[in-house]
């Protein structure tokens, strides 16, 4: 992760993988945008604020800005308080109003995932105490074939949801606290989601039937296994050529766009470089930077994913996920390079 707090780092990397300075460029601009839309809580959004709060907040991270950093220190500092209120009024729960909504599990994990990053960026031992909690209540849920589900039901697994909470766990470990139970956790969670694999895309939960890497799902698996020592597995291989399979679809104005699914085939490719990164990237790339509103934000894409999925909050939801995948040429250390 230290490659993202160097200026020459992030430029380095940026050209070797294929970035132009045109990416740079929007990722200031999304950053840009969030500082000005903040609500004075410190939050994003209305209908999901610590899902878009965490994810935001990710975004800022990805460019190595801190609570010293002066262009968004205030903006992260104000970002990482309400998430630590947040936590501490939820006794280790960061879902806020939403507790028993579907929604809830997804914003615990992506608000979990932001704080420890947080943390292993600032070091700010103020945080121990409440990601030790959280990661206490994620374990708790998590159900005995290795997964997570809605409202934290442990009968079944749900990919989505299940990829969250490996992503946050994988946060939490690179924190160093050493929390009982998190490799284990991880293990599970990673075993859940080899156990969803299906003909280069991963089942949307266990029991349903296969479908085309579209939704997303291909990218997301194979990021999972790529983040916890299972990059070179047969079910990570197979997720790669399913992306692949897709590559002629990406288009932001097309009815197949998914900011969602895009967000993780891009940190899936990146992981695996060569040629999966190259053409990942000439897909993805140009169809994002070119479509950036004037303010900085991204707009409505052309099926509509993100309104009906963040609702009032997709404005933010569409700009976070952009930003982060124009921040994947420096934000982690890709696999082949011992990441």
């Amino acid at each position: 992760m230290s490659a993202r707090c160097s200026e020459v780092d992030r430029r380095r990397r940026l050209e070797s993988a294929g970035g132009t300075p045109a990416c740079e460029t929007a990722v200031i601009r999304g950053l840009n945008f969030l500082k000005a839309k903040q609500n004075e809580d410190g939050s994003w959004g209305q209908d999901f604020p610590p899902a878009m709060t965490g994810l935001a907040l990710l975004a800022y991270l990805g460019h190595c800005e801190t609570s010293a950093s002066k262009d968004y220190g205030v903006t992260v500092s104000k970002a990482t308080r309400y998430l630590e209120r947040l936590g501490r009024k939820g006794d280790g729960y960061f879902w806020g109003e939403s507790k028993g909504q579907n929604a809830a599990v997804y914003q615990n994990a992506i608000a979990l995932y932001a704080l420890a990053e947080v943390y292993t960026m600032s070091h700010d031992r103020s945080l121990a105490p409440i990601l030790k909690e959280a990661v206490r209540n994620v374990l708790e849920a998590q159900g005995g074939q290795g997964g997570w589900f809605y409202r934290y039901e442990k009968g079944h697994i749900d990919s989505s949801i299940t990829a969250w909470h490996i992503q946050a766990l994988k946060a939490v470990y690179l924190t160093g606290l050493r929390i009982k139970g998190v490799d284990e956790g991880l293990n599970r969670g990673v075993a859940a989601m080899k156990g969803l694999s299906s003909y280069g895309d991963f089942r949307y939960q266990d029991g349903s039937n296969f479908s085309v890497s579209q939704n997303g799902r291909a990218g997301l698996g194979t990021l999972c296994l790529q983040f916890w020592k299972q990059g070179k597995s047969g079910e990570a291989q197979a997720g790669l050529n399913g992306i692949m399979q897709i590559l002629n679809t990406v288009d932001y104005h097309g009815g197949q766009a998914n900011l969602y699914g895009w967000y993780y085939n891009t940190l899936a490719c990146y992981q695996a470089g060569g040629d999966y990164w190259k053409r990942w990237n000439g897909a993805f790339q140009k169809t994002i930077v070119t479509t950036q509103s004037a303010d900085g934000s991204w707009p409505r894409e052309g099926n509509g994913f993100s309104d009906v999925h963040a609702k009032r909050d997709a404005v933010f939801f569409r700009t976070a996920l952009c930003t982060l995948m124009l921040e994947s040429y420096y934000r982690y250390l890709p696999t082949t390079e011992g990441g």
